[in-house]
C-alpha cells in the first residue's frame, strides 16, 4: 500500500480505480459477475469448460465445508483458518469484475485450494491412476485454452 499511497497518494488506489472506471464496487452478489461476465465476454469453449471446471470445484468443497460435521469441529477449533477460508471464498465469489471474474478465478483460488480439497477430501478418488490422468489432462487442456484449441491442430501438423 505504501508505493501506491508514494505514487498515486491513494493507499487503496486499485480498488478505488474500480468506482472511477466503470462505476461499481469492487465486491458484488456472489456469482453474479461470474455469470454477467459469461453472457457479456464470449469465450472458446475450452476457456468456459476449464473456468467452470474451477468453479465448481470451489463452490462443491465451500458446500461440503459447511454440510460436513468433521469440517465445522476442524473449524471450531482453529478460528483463524474458518476466518480466512469463509471471508476469502464469499470475496472470490464476490469479485464484481464481469470481465476478469470468471476468467481468472482459477488463478483467485490458488490460496483456498487446499481447505477446498481438505473438504472434498471423502469424496476424492483414491485410485493413483486417475490422479495421474487428471494431472496430465488437465494441464493439456489449460495450455489448449491458453494457445486456442485451432492453434494446437496446427501446430501438431
Amino acid at each position: 500500500m505504501l508505493p501506491l499511497w508514494w505514487l498515486f497518494g491513494d493507499p487503496l488506489a486499485t480498488g478505488h480505480s474500480y468506482q472511477s472506471q466503470g462505476g461499481h464496487r469492487l465486491f458484488g452478489l456472489p456469482l453474479y459477475a461470474i455469470i454477467k461476465g459469461t453472457l457479456l465476454y464470449p469465450a472458446p469453449w475450452t476457456s468456459l469448460v476449464l473456468s467452470f471446471g474451477w468453479i465448481l470445484f470451489v463452490l462443491a468443497g465451500t458446500v461440503a465445508m459447511f454440510a460436513r460435521e468433521s469440517f465445522r469441529t476442524y473449524f471450531r477449533s482453529r478460528p483463524v483458518e474458518m476466518f480466512f477460508a469463509v471471508t476469502y471464498l464469499f470475496l472470490i465469489f464476490s469479485y464484481n469484475s464481469p470481465y476478469w471474474a470468471r476468467g481468472t478465478f482459477q488463478r483467485f483460488a490458488i490460496p483456498i485450494i487446499p481447505f477446498v480439497i481438505f473438504s472434498l477430501l471423502p469424496w476424492i478418488p483414491k485410485s493413483r491412476g486417475l490422479l495421474w490422468g487428471l494431472g496430465i489432462v488437465s494441464p493439456v487442456l489449460a495450455a489448449a485454452s491458453a494457445i486456442g484449441i485451432r492453434n494446437v491442430f496446427h501446430m501438431i501438423h
